[in-house]
């Protein structure tokens, strides 16, 4: 797992507690834009990437739920690929283009696609962060991402790990460290192993991990909405 500022949300748990749907006009992907696709990634990649696109953009308008279930899922059945096998580096983020194109990622490759999933179907990016966690039987530096209510005392962890969607407060495995969203502002937790809490909360930082691969995907937003009868990807 790649050495990186990340995040974990893992405040409170969710019982009881009912998150409301989303509804936002998603981004619509025309078939230029996956011709480019098959230019760029092949017959296979242009696959891939209209596979994922369609199953995810059936979920429009569903629940916030299920949102977050199908996007979990998705992300999930693409194997795990270290970044010294797939792209003979040390700590590469991969876009999601590329996640998915190229089939598979580690977990920050992951969770970078599942927020951008979320993104695409509409979901806040107020609501979601990405998490730094460690496992708490090996110490293991892991990433997530992170549903987080607006007052900050609710939370799902979405993890390539445990497919199932789990509170915060239900993933006592994991040990969390601290989230951060697109704009850089972090959360430092406390975890003692029973309880975690907030210990600071640090408006945007520059974190240059984080400013690159939102560069990339930036790029990657201006560059297709040529074929995408000008509209960007998400």
């Amino acid at each position: 797992m790649k050495r990186v500022l990340l995040i974990l949300a893992m405040i409170t748990g969710m019982l009881g507690y009912t998150v409301t749907a989303v509804q936002a006009e998603p981004a619509r992907w025309s078939e230029e834009l996956f011709a480019q696709f098959q230019k760029e990634y092949g017959v296979a990649g242009a696959s891939r990437l209209r596979r994922v696109y369609e199953t995810l953009i059936a979920e429009a308008d569903a629940p916030l739920e299920t949102k977050l279930r199908v996007v979990n899922d998705t992300l999930n059945k693409l194997p795990w690929v270290t970044d010294r096998d797939k792209w003979h580096a040390e700590d590469y983020w991969a876009t999601p283009i590329e996640t998915i194109a190229l089939y598979g990622g580690d977990c920050e490759d992951m969770a970078i696609g599942k927020y951008v999933g979320l993104r695409l179907l509409g979901v806040p990016e107020k609501n979601l962060y990405l998490g730094y966690v460690r496992v708490r039987a090996t110490g293991e530096p892991h990433m997530v991402l992170v549903w987080l209510s607006d007052d900050h005392q609710h939370a799902l962890v979405l993890d390539n790990m445990i497919p199932e969607i789990k509170t915060g407060n239900e993933r006592d495995d994991l040990v969390g460290v601290y989230l951060f969203d697109a704009a850089g502002d972090l959360i430092l937790l406390d975890d003692d192993g029973q309880q975690r809490t907030i210990k600071a909360e640090i408006g945007q930082r520059r974190l240059e991990k984080l400013e690159t691969i939102k560069a990339r995907i930036r790029e990657n937003r201006e560059k297709y909405r040529q074929y995408n009868g000008g509209r960007p990807t998400f």
